[in-house]
């Protein structure tokens, strides 16, 4: 709804720049129909009118657009995080993303009232004159209180659910 109503404002927006030019040449009409009674050729073309003004619209628009979006950005609301002793559930909206504490590999980085835990999963970015490599996926936890204590109790929760084994034991027969 709220999308919606920023979405038609910008296409209005865009609407009435476009149309700028038109009330120009309705205002400019007289001038050059006297004109044309002179000596001097009008120089005067629809096209270049029209053009002008789509054109410059077009770039009024994309600015238009960059700034709400990151109004939009701004102001947006963040997600809720809840950790379980298996899982670190993340609600935003009508969105619900349960990651179990073993996807997680212990890397866990912590900057002033920010969190970072990075993933077992990921991807291969490519490089520019070398090889691919790999980068991990990361939860971004912001805007937190007492975020080394929670640090604390996220590296806690991954060492018990970590699937690797930590050691070898000998089996005696």
């Amino acid at each position: 709804s709220f999308m919606r109503k920023i979405v038609f404002s910008i296409v209005l927006l865009f609407l009435v720049i476009s149309a700028i030019p038109l009330v120009m040449l309705q205002i400019m009409a007289p001038n050059i129909a006297s004109s044309a009674s002179t000596s001097v050729p009008p120089s005067f073309s629809w096209f270049g009118l029209l053009f002008s003004g789509l054109f410059s619209g077009g770039f009024i628009l994309v600015g238009v657009a960059m700034i709400v979006g990151g109004f939009y950005i701004y102001f947006k609301e963040g997600s809720w995080f809840v950790g379980t002793s298996k899982r670190l559930v993340e609600w935003r909206k009508n969105l619900l993303r349960s990651r179990d504490w073993e996807q997680f590999n212990g890397t866990v980085e912590v900057s002033s009232n920010n969190l970072s835990l990075e993933m077992r999963t990921g991807r291969m970015q490519s490089r520019k004159n070398s090889s691919p490599q790999y980068v991990p996926d990361r939860v971004y936890i912001s805007g937190i209180e007492d975020a080394i204590l929670i640090e604390g109790i996220c590296r806690k929760r991954i060492q018990e659910n970590d699937p690797t084994p930590t050691g070898v034991s000998q089996v005696s027969s």
